[in-house]
């Protein structure tokens, strides 16, 4: 029986080759290989990770959580929090637990707080900028001032600061990579 199975298969490889030629086999291949090699080189594993965690345990709020959190990274907000959502609701149906080792792990919480940021960042950056101006040898405001002005998108304050830092401390390297950063926008 095997015998025939095999005699069977060897007939089939000289029908393929009749039907393709061996160029065109071999650009298939080619192409297949050439495809794999640039998905490999272009999907963030980070995230397939997190994606295949979801598919794997779509049920539990936790891969829900993550990749949110990877979604915030990337700075797409809004896919971020409908994640977050499904993973509070998840969370309320099973029941899991959101206080690890004193760490909160609760979606609801978390999306609370994503939700006050831009608040806490604007309040965050006016102490700070008030700092700095009250006190303008004071090094580490002048240089949390420039960070936050970044992170509000002044750039011209950013720099004003980050360059008053520079002239307190020349050699500060805070200062110098938000220098760098801010050249580059």
């Amino acid at each position: 029986m095997k015998l025939m199975k095999a005699h069977r298969v060897t007939q089939l490889l000289p029908q393929i080759s009749r039907f393709f030629s061996a160029l065109g086999l071999w650009f298939g291949l080619g192409s297949l290989v050439l495809f794999n090699v640039a998905m490999k080189a272009t999907v963030n594993p980070e995230r397939s990770d997190a994606i295949t965690s979801i598919f794997t345990r779509p049920y539990t709020p936790q891969p829900h959580v993550s990749f949110a959190k990877l979604l915030r990274q990337e700075d797409r907000l809004e896919p971020a929090t409908q994640e977050l959502r499904v993973a509070a609701e998840l969370a309320a149906k099973t029941g899991a637990p959101s206080n690890v080792l004193g760490a909160t792990t609760d979606p609801a919480s978390l999306l609370e707080t994503w939700a006050t940021e831009a608040d806490r960042m604007a309040a965050a950056y006016r102490y700070w900028r008030g700092v700095a101006s009250e006190k303008p040898d004071y090094r580490d405001a002048q240089l949390q001032a420039a960070t936050l002005a970044l992170q509000q998108s002044d750039t011209s304050e950013a720099r004003r600061f980050a360059q008053a830092t520079l002239d307190l401390d020349p050699n500060n390297v805070g200062a110098q990579q938000l220098l760098n950063i801010l050249a580059k926008k």
